[in-house]
């Protein structure tokens, strides 16, 4: 049985440490840009819920202006949490707030 992306990333939530080894933001990222990756490679462009996400995330945090921020998404959310943790938390309740906004 095939799951979803959203699966997948519910899975991550609930048991960070079988993916990614600890409990890290960045982690997740690096997980994710590898399974984008291989989905790319196999000519699949279903990337779940997160087109968009970086340009929520730089108005978020209000730096949809700011011309000088290339930063990734991963990086601006670590960047206003103080642990990796924190910033593993923050993510899925932005990445909610997201699909919900998506969903509106």
């Amino acid at each position: 049985m095939t799951r979803t992306f959203e699966e997948l990333l519910q899975d991550i939530k609930n048991r960070p440490g079988v993916y990614l080894g600890k409990k890290k933001l960045d982690g997740l990222a690096t997980f994710l840009s590898g399974y984008m990756c291989c989905l790319n490679d196999r000519n699949i462009v279903d990337y779940g819920n997160l087109k968009g996400f970086q340009e929520f995330i730089e108005k978020h945090y209000e730096l949809q202006d700011n011309v000088k921020v290339c930063r990734h998404w991963s990086d601006i959310i670590s960047f206003f949490n103080e642990t990796e943790e924190e910033a593993f938390d923050e993510f899925y309740v932005l990445l909610e707030q997201f699909q919900k906004e998506k969903n509106v």
